[in-house]
């Protein structure tokens, strides 16, 4: 099974897997922030460096170019969900501490919403309200599965299947989390907040004894958001981060979503999904 060396007991790096070579644009993951835990810097200070116009294109012009998402693209999306997960999560030493069975059972949900986040971003910054943007570059999802399908793979025999479940995690992710971005303008900074929320609010793996840290780290994550939001925002900075939180609520409905589109691509066999991202979504141990 493929395991990472940081944050996971592993002594190697999983191999390079050949499906994931890109001829033009080579996909990259989205990198995490500076901030840790304890003795970190401020996150105020912190270099993030995901979603962004230089490397991932959000500028209109790239979504004239955008290409609709084919098997490898959801098996690379998935893959890059997990890998940017567990390098983001290997900030904190709660994360680390983990026993390896505890660290998947929370990557089944964590990489998701660190996944959707991303996502999220990109898909604020077009105004086409039924794309839904992949983290990796200029590939999309459309509520209208069809849309974009090259007529050969129309007459599929599992394209009616595929066309019904489809929409539901397409729409769910655009409603729930895209149009709330877009509404709100969302800033890097604040998507940096709500993946580590997302971290230590939304999944109950941790043992007692470090509970007062998470604690800690996210009081330390709403103190650090209300004075960014004072400064960037000073005349409705409140609302910001009262939708912020609401938004939490809104990626864990789309988790659900998702893993429930994904197990049905894995019992009705309408895709085969890579190793990594079999042994973290599909593993019953």
């Amino acid at each position: 099974e493929a395991l990472f060396r940081r944050g996971w007991e592993k002594d190697d790096d999983p191999p390079a897997d050949p499906s994931f070579v890109v001829v033009d644009d080579a996909p990259t993951t989205s990198s995490s922030t500076s901030a840790s835990s304890a003795n970190s810097p401020d996150m105020c200070d912190s270099n993030w460096t995901g979603p962004n116009e230089q490397k991932y294109g959000v500028l209109q012009d790239t979504f004239d170019r955008v290409r609709r998402a084919r098997k490898q693209d959801v098996n690379l999306m998935f893959h890059l969900g997990i890998v940017n997960a567990v390098e983001w999560a290997s900030q904190f030493a709660v994360f680390c501490d983990l026993k390896t069975q505890s660290k998947r059972e929370l990557l089944k949900e964590y990489s998701i919403a660190f996944m959707l986040v991303d996502q999220g971003f990109n898909t604020s910054k077009q105004d086409d309200d039924t794309l839904w943007i992949l983290q990796h570059d200029k590939v999309y999802m459309c509520t209208d599965y069809m849309h974009g399908l090259p007529e050969q793979d129309r007459t599929h025999y599992m394209a009616k299947t595929k066309a019904k479940i489809h929409p539901d995690f397409v729409l769910e992710c655009i409603q729930g989390v895209g149009t709330p971005m877009r509404e709100l303008q969302i800033e890097e900074f604040e998507c940096v907040l709500l993946k580590t929320l997302l971290l230590f609010e939304c999944f109950n793996v941790y043992p007692a004894d470090s509970k007062s840290e998470i604690a800690s780290i996210r009081q330390r994550c709403l103190k650090e958001l209300t004075a960014y939001e004072a400064v960037k925002h000073p005349h409705h900075g409140i609302e910001r981060i009262g939708i912020l939180l609401l938004m939490i609520g809104n990626i864990r409905n789309c988790i659900h979503v998702t893993c429930r589109l994904f197990y049905a691509h894995d019992i009705f066999s309408l895709m085969r999904f890579e190793p990594l991202v079999a042994d973290v979504y599909l593993n019953k141990e």
